[in-house]
């Protein structure tokens, strides 16, 4: 079972691909994050605060970094 945290980060990691931002520059510099935090959250993503910055900057619900399977 693939924990919340890496479950997360395997949704943004999609996200980032539906985007065309696979290297994560433009979140990068929106956000105003290091290339190191980014690729931090490819790994995991264990904050809630950023999980909601991350839904934000997507616009997408917070929930959906959580679900699994096919996405709508």
């Amino acid at each position: 079972m693939t924990s919340p945290s890496k479950l997360a980060a395997e949704r943004f990691c999609e996200l980032l691909r539906e985007v065309d931002d696979q290297a994560g520059s433009h979140l990068r510099s929106r956000l105003d994050v290091s290339r190191a935090t980014v690729y931090r959250w490819r790994q995991q993503i264990d904050s809630v605060d950023t999980l909601g910055t991350l839904a934000d900057y997507f616009g997408v619900p917070i929930t959906e970094f959580f679900t699994t399977g096919e996405r709508q």
